[in-house]
């Protein structure tokens, strides 16, 4: 029948979407990739939301065949791997998935006439070409896995995908059924993201709405980030500064979040909650932090493929609290916010009454194990025979000229700010980072006292300010006021 319909679209145009190759589903976006769609929409050809990955084999074992064939056979396992999107069809946008896609499988090797250094810059020229390509969202594979042969028995690995179809996490699964496929282990049948689709769809968006609305409500004003560098520029260049917070200190802050019942990532909010509220002169302030986004009820969401990962605000109240009871308070709010970490950002902003300007700068936790699956895969020699793995470096840039990234090792914690230094000074962040490093071992060892007696000044920074930029006095010569200002008047007639 004409009217006929099947996930909202008629039979024409299902025929329409179908014409070139074989549909295996057809379904609705989610909220967080709605967002990414609109943003590729406004500029397809920014590598905004570009994610890459890229690490070097050491290896005489490497057979280019065997992982082309793994990695054709990994685009067949993962629907989202063979995901396209439209904006053409039945008023929303969709997502579809082609049976079969190109698999994006590329092999290079560099000219052995190239010294070292020419071979290293060569390699990231195409990792920079590689980024700058791009993805057309609207056809074929939205990954890339390219192959390049610095010499022999040497190999950089790049992996490069939009993030519209998957968060970080994914990366870790992956590359792990990448390095089985090799071996051609037999893996359990992977859970669909359209299954997250469906729940979504069950989901009742007005309980989050009105729990965020809730949550922002009476917040009026944005904090801002000190150090900015007045410009009407919209241009983006990177640059980085880095806190290493050292074994000892790091097992002090392990320390005080097991006997409080909280996260790492809690306590590095609450540090940076409140010297943001310090830096404001106010109580109250909101941030932005990257969450998982997986719901718990949902069966297989663990190793489900897909975007899940979301940015959502973190409002800190610091009045009358203790680190320990403001670290409480954080983590007691996260617990009751889970269940609303799907909205979109955009949806959650039109609840507050700051709009679009709730959020300019995000802290993301790092906590999903890519380079440890990565040298784990590879050193155990399960795939590759007597291979070693040397650096790792990953790529992506959000759309927030201020970012605080944490990387949590076994036995350390890396914090890393990095800005736009079009938009900040390289000293403003240098302080910064050093603000931190003081606020945090004053968490530490005052974690009872009242956050108001806290300093976050160094000692240098202290006298520079209090004692060196207010040096006023002035010894006058004179014995009174009034005939020093005589003298002054007859020296100076005019």
């Amino acid at each position: 029948p004409s009217d006929l319909t099947y996930k909202g679209l008629t039979i024409q145009e299902l025929t329409e979407i179908n014409k070139d190759q074989t549909i295996e589903d057809v379904y609705k976006l989610s909220p967080l990739q709605q967002g990414l769609y609109y943003h590729w929409l406004s500029s397809s050809s920014s590598f905004m939301y570009l994610e890459q990955i890229s690490y070097r084999i050491l290896s005489n074992d490497i057979h280019i065949d065997k992982l082309h064939e793994a990695y054709d056979k990994l685009v067949s396992r993962h629907a989202v791997l063979r995901t396209s999107f439209t904006n053409a069809y039945a008023g929303i946008p969709l997502q579809v998935v082609r049976k079969t896609a190109s698999s994006n499988f590329f092999y290079e090797k560099v000219s052995n006439t190239l010294d070292k250094d020419e071979q290293e810059k060569y390699v990231e020229t195409v990792k920079i070409k590689d980024r700058e390509q791009g993805f057309d969202l609207e056809s074929g594979s939205q990954m890339r896995l390219k192959i390049i042969e610095i010499n022999s028995g040497e190999y950089e690995f790049i992996w490069s995908h939009h993030h519209i179809i998957m968060d970080g996490w994914c990366m870790s699964i992956l590359i792990n059924d990448f390095y089985q496929l090799i071996n051609s282990i037999e893996l359990p049948k992977p859970s669909k993201y359209s299954e997250y689709i469906k729940w979504i769809n069950k989901v009742n968006d007005r309980d989050s709405l009105d729990y965020w609305k809730s949550y922002l409500e009476g917040y009026d004003t944005a904090v801002k980030i000190p150090y900015s560098i007045p410009t009407e520029s919209r241009s983006y260049i990177e640059n980085k500064e880095e806190l290493i917070i050292e074994p000892d200190v790091y097992d002090q802050i392990s320390k005080l979040c097991s006997q409080t019942g909280v996260t790492v990532n809690t306590f590095i909010q609450g540090v940076w909650g409140y010297l943001l509220s310090r830096y404001n002169d106010k109580e109250d302030v909101v941030f932005g932090t990257i969450v998982s986004g997986r719901p718990g009820d949902l069966r297989g969401v663990e190793t489900m493929i897909g975007m899940f990962s979301n940015t959502i605000p973190v409002r800190i109240t610091s009045r009358d609290e203790t680190p320990l009871s403001l670290l409480e308070k954080i983590h007691k709010s996260g617990i009751e916010g889970n269940s609303h970490h799907y909205l979109s950002l955009g949806s959650i902003q039109s609840e507050s009454e700051l709009g679009m300007s709730l959020i300019n700068h995000i802290m993301i936790f790092e906590n999903y194990p890519v380079q440890e699956v990565i040298k784990n895969d590879v050193n155990s020699g399960q795939s590759i025979q007597d291979s070693t793995i040397e650096a790792v470096d990953f790529f992506d840039q959000s759309n927030y000229d201020f970012n605080i990234v944490i990387l949590p090792n076994p036995d350390s914690l890396r914090i890393k700010i990095r800005y736009n230094s079009l938009k900040y000074s390289e000293e403003g962040i240098r302080r910064i980072v050093e603000h931190m490093q003081i606020m945090i071992e004053q968490f530490i060892n005052n974690s009872d006292q009242k956050l108001t007696t806290l300093n976050y000044l160094s000692e240098k920074e202290s006298q520079e300010l209090v004692s060196d930029n207010n040096a006023t006095d002035v010894d006058y010569s004179v014995s009174d006021l009034v005939s020093g200002f005589e003298d002054i008047a007859k020296s100076h007639s005019d």
